[in-house]
């Protein structure tokens, strides 16, 4: 039995829903919520205190020298560890591809409250 469940179960569990940030040229900054086991994406209700991981993420853009404008309109995104978004009631799920793309997948800020928060 414990061969054919290892052959069936995956080693590790898959990654949870996590919240994405997303900043477009604009500074305009968007909340999603993913399901990365279906690669799946919806607008999210940004957390109660989304201000200050904006600001921290927008001022890694700037001390980084990220040109926001150079990303043919899509956003640049951070998953934000430890933080829960509900997705918007009535919207629509969509490909997380369509975002998460090439450069602008979340690679450079994993946001902590315990780390980053003022």
């Amino acid at each position: 039995m414990a061969t054919v469940d290892r052959m069936i179960w995956p080693e590790n569990p898959p990654t949870p829903p996590t919240a994405i940030m997303a900043i477009y040229g604009s500074s305009r900054v968007r909340w999603f919520y993913w399901e990365p086991a279906l690669n799946m994406m919806k607008p999210a209700i940004p957390p109660a205190d989304a201000e200050w991981m904006e600001e921290s993420l927008k001022e890694k853009i700037r001390s980084e020298g990220i040109d926001l404008e150079t990303l043919d309109g899509k956003p640049f995104t951070s998953a934000v560890a430890k933080v829960s978004v509900i997705p918007k009631p009535d919207s629509d799920w969509f490909k997380a591809d369509a975002i998460l793309v090439g450069k602008t997948k979340p690679k450079v800020v994993w946001l902590g409250r315990e780390v980053h928060q003022k």
